[in-house]
């Protein structure tokens, strides 16, 4: 009647070997995307990081240039006393302490959560921010 070489002879599906294959190049796939997905959030956190260490740059001259402004310690950063606080602890983790002298700043702040990828700290002075890690 029917012999059992000639039905496997005639299958039209996989074989175990064309199906592991299969699942190894879909692997391979899924892992390069995922690499690559991870390099872009690092890369957007290290852009949100400088941002705000450009911003904390801004509000930093502003308050230096004031006569009579203080900077004071906030939860979660250094503002102008008596103004905002400015960072969130999410944005920066922390800002080093210290006055203005004359119109110039010397502070150091490092990524909080929300934008923690590559960089570790930024210097930042009245005229330039230095980056470390990034």
């Amino acid at each position: 009647m029917f012999n059992r070489k000639s039905v496997f002879r005639n299958s039209n599906g996989f074989t175990v070997i064309e199906i592991l294959i299969i699942v190894l190049i879909i692997a391979l796939l899924a892992s390069i995307i995922l690499t690559s997905l991870i390099m872009a959030k690092n890369r957007a956190k290290d852009a949100s990081f400088r941002s705000t260490a450009k911003s904390v740059q801004t509000a930093l001259v502003s308050c230096c240039i004031n006569p009579g402004a203080a900077l004071g310690n906030t939860t979660g950063g250094l503002i102008c006393v008596g103004g905002g606080t400015y960072p969130d602890e999410k944005a920066i983790k922390t800002i080093s302490a210290g006055d203005c002298i004359g119109s110039y700043f010397l502070k150091t702040i490092t990524p909080g959560t929300k934008n923690s990828g590559n960089c570790e700290q930024a210097t930042i002075t009245t005229e330039d921010i230095v980056y470390l890690g990034c």
